[in-house]
């Protein structure tokens, strides 16, 4: 009994650990040397390349990924600055 105590525990820690640590960005060398999970698409209005990874970071962190890397940005319409 006492052992399934400990092992509760122990996953409940270490699942507060994780939460608490936001998703970090990759080099290019990092991301190439991992298998991508999964792929998104954030879509929205953004004035400088800095809001649009702090958006990808919030989805990653929010998908429960440990690191992202943003593959490319596109600029619909042409309606760029």
């Amino acid at each position: 009994m006492k052992l399934k105590n400990t092992l509760l525990a122990s996953a409940l820690l270490s699942a507060t650990a994780f939460s608490v640590n936001a998703a970090t960005e990759l080099t290019p060398e990092q991301a190439a040397a991992v298998k991508p999970f999964d792929r998104v698409v954030v879509t929205g209005r953004f004035n400088a390349i800095g809001e649009a990874v702090k958006a990808v970071s919030r989805r990653a962190d929010k998908e429960g990924a440990a690191s992202f890397y943003v593959v490319d940005t596109s600029d619909f319409g042409n309606s760029g600055n």
